[in-house]
């Protein structure tokens, strides 16, 4: 009686650590689809800020108005986003320190 006490223990055991052990690889599989899907929207959002922020500077620097100009280069102050997006942004952002300055 004592070994098979034992042995339905065993048994239990590795039942229960078999289901704990599906539980969570569904579990890392569940996380991993979400992580990619908070991915994929950080991903999307960053692109739209930095492409609508980039309009929004080279709107500034093309209006008359020299405090517009200037608002443009306190967004922009170390020129981050001039150098992350180069050729996309021609005009008046590409001179806008030399326009402004001068």
């Amino acid at each position: 009686d004592l070994v098979l006490f034992i042995y339905k223990a065993v048994v239990s055991t590795q039942s229960t650590g078999e289901k704990d052990e599906t539980r969570m690889t569904q579990e890392d599989t569940d996380f991993k689809t979400q992580l990619k899907a908070i991915s994929k929207q950080l991903t999307y959002t960053h692109k739209t800020f930095s492409d609508s922020l980039g309009e929004f500077l080279v709107a500034l620097t093309s209006e008359a108005d020299d405090s517009m100009k200037f608002l443009s280069l306190r967004i922009d102050f170390n020129e981050h986003y001039k150098q992350k997006h180069g050729n996309n942004f021609n005009g008046p952002y590409i001179n806008r320190t030399k326009s402004v300055v001068a």
